[in-house]
Formats: C-alpha cells, structure tokens, sequence
C-alpha cells in the first residue's frame, strides 16, 4: 500500500424494506469514512428514511431492522437525501460486510456508484477466522462484541469498521506522516 497517498474509504451500512432493490426502499444508511487507510473515522453521515411505498415492504425484513413507523415519522424520503449521500460516496472505496448486498442497491438507488470499487468484510471473515459463518453475529460474537442495536445501520457500519481495523490496519506497521 502506499502509505503516503492513503485512499479514502467509507464503511456503509443499509437497511431495506425488501431483499431486492427494484421491489423495496433503503430505510437506514450509514456511512463512516476515514481519509487514512482506515486508521480513523474522519466523518459520519446516519440517517433513517422514510419509505414512500411501506405497503411494498417485506414484514420479516421491517421485523428485523426495527421499523416502527413512529421512529421514522420525522425522517426524510430518500429523494433528500440521495444527493448527499451521493456526494459522499463520490470517491473511495465503499467497504461492506456483505459488498454484494450494498452494492446492488446503492447500484440501483444511486446511479453514481457504479463504478466505485467494493470490499468486503465477509470475505475478510472467511480469510482470517475460523467460523462456520461470517456473518456480523458471528464476529459479534467472536470477539465478544455487543449486538445491541444489531441490524441498524449505524451499529453494522461502525462494527464493518471495527472488523476492517482487527483485519487490515492493526497488522500494518506504523508510516511516519
């Protein structure tokens, strides 16, 4: 890696209505960027939206991300929002624990990413640790790490984060600036 020009990456986290992006909304978002290899946290943008079709929305998947419809009654739609978020993800590498996942529906919800590149901290999980599953649950558990607010974009995006430091920043040796 080379150290002196460090690439900017944002560890992202969403939360949707459904499994696939052309039948739901992205109702939780949370994107953590670090200027520095990973080595810190320069910005954090979180954000619920409101869904603008609920009626579409699989049960099971509000069921597991927790939405109520009183805890996003003050958020934004996503059409507020997109641009923002939009800007953010103009440069860098956007890290996910499951890429694939994240990259389809910021694919389709943000047409700007296309052509980012994708990491993924599932994969890293496989490499580097002796679990039948890499799920986030699993190295919540693994590394004895709280679940309390599991499956909120916020709580995922910062433990993608912690996972990617365990994984890639701690075994770098230290650069002078």
């Amino acid at each position: 890696m080379d150290m002196q020009n460090p690439r900017t990456i944002h560890f992202v986290d969403i939360e949707t209505t459904t499994l696939e992006p052309e039948q739901g909304e992205i109702i939780d978002i949370c994107i953590i960027t670090s200027k520095d290899w990973g080595r810190t946290i320069c910005n954090i943008y979180s954000t619920k939206v409101k869904p603008v079709h609920i009626w579409t929305a699989d049960p099971a998947a509000l069921n597991v991300n927790g939405y109520t419809e009183s805890e996003w009654a003050d958020a934004p739609v996503w059409s507020d929002v997109v641009d923002e978020i939009s800007q953010i993800l103009a440069d860098g590498i956007i890290c996910a624990h499951n890429s694939r996942f994240e990259s389809k529906w910021l694919s389709y919800h943000c047409t700007d990413v296309l052509t980012h590149r994708f990491m993924c901290t599932q994969t890293l999980a496989y490499v580097f640790l002796p679990l039948r599953s890499a799920s986030m649950s699993a190295l919540r558990s693994f590394f004895d790490w709280s679940d309390e607010n599991a499956h909120t974009a916020a709580a995922d995006a910062y433990d993608c984060y912690r996972f990617f430091k365990v994984c890639i920043v701690d075994p770098l040796p230290d650069v002078p600036d």
